[in-house]
């Protein structure tokens, strides 16, 4: 699962715990389900393109305002 993910065993237990992947134990391991595990992913996906496109308009924008400061002699 980790190899899948591209995550450390320890910064997976953060959400393993908060529920954004849904598991159950079992003894001391835990058990997660190969759907909750790619609905997690696409979610994570989703997320970080959704950030890349928010700072890509920030950039847009702060180029605009750059073109409008500079004044051409």
């Amino acid at each position: 699962m980790t190899q899948h993910l591209r995550m450390d065993r320890t910064h997976l237990h953060r959400p393993l715990d908060s529920g954004r992947i849904p598991s159950h134990r079992v003894g001391r391991d835990r058990r997660v389900s190969g759907r909750d595990i790619a609905a997690f992913e696409r979610r994570r996906q989703e997320e970080r393109r959704a950030l890349a496109e928010c700072f890509a308009r920030a950039e847009t924008i702060r180029r605009g305002a750059v073109d409008e400061l500079v004044v051409e002699p």
